[in-house]
């Protein structure tokens, strides 16, 4: 891979971890529990489900208003 290209440019998978906030009330993440963490590193991939689903945040981005709504457990 050149200095230039990315990964989306040579078709290569991203592999880098990103840190995602978890959604208070959820129990599993990416096919594992999570305990108490607050927080989990994932790669795009592996969080592209339960990012979609709502369970997780990117943990760089204010926390999604509509958590602080929610009173109901997910996961």
């Amino acid at each position: 891979m050149t200095k230039n290209a990315s990964a989306a440019d040579t078709g290569e998978p991203n592999t880098a971890s990103i840190e995602f906030r978890i959604k208070p009330g959820v129990a599993w993440i990416n096919g594992g529990a999570v305990g108490n963490a607050k927080t989990v590193s994932l790669t795009s991939a592996e969080a592209a489900y339960d990012l979609a689903l709502g369970r997780i945040s990117p943990a760089s981005k204010p926390e999604p208003a509509e958590w602080k709504r929610s009173g109901a457990p997910d996961g």
